[in-house]
């Protein structure tokens, strides 16, 4: 027996499998970006980004989409020490209002 390889092989299989595009969600960020020197510089975001693949704060993928789509909204541009707190203050998934993500 082959493998069907061609759309209509594998609908007529039963091997068809439907790719759907990753779904993106609308966040509302609140970000205050605090410097060594003691100055606080808080920015406020509205972005579509793709959603988490979990909501399990303790897996790795959660991990690596904080870094990939959270993270990037932090920072002023200055090469100063810094830390960085992300607040979720609206989201089209509410299991992500509320959290916070320090960087």
């Amino acid at each position: 027996m082959t493998t069907p390889t061609t759309p209509a092989e594998q609908a007529s299989t039963g091997t068809a499998r439907s790719v759907l595009p990753p779904r993106t969600i609308t966040v509302s960020l609140r970000v205050e970006n605090a410097y060594a020197d003691e100055v606080v510089v808080t920015t406020v975001d509205d972005e579509t980004i793709p959603a988490p693949p979990t909501l399990d704060e303790r897996a790795a993928e959660y991990d690596e989409w904080v870094m990939e789509h959270i993270y990037p909204f932090t920072g002023t541009g200055r090469c100063d020490d810094a830390t960085y707190e992300a607040r979720v203050t609206a989201c089209d998934d509410p299991g992500l209002v509320n959290r916070v993500f320090s960087l």
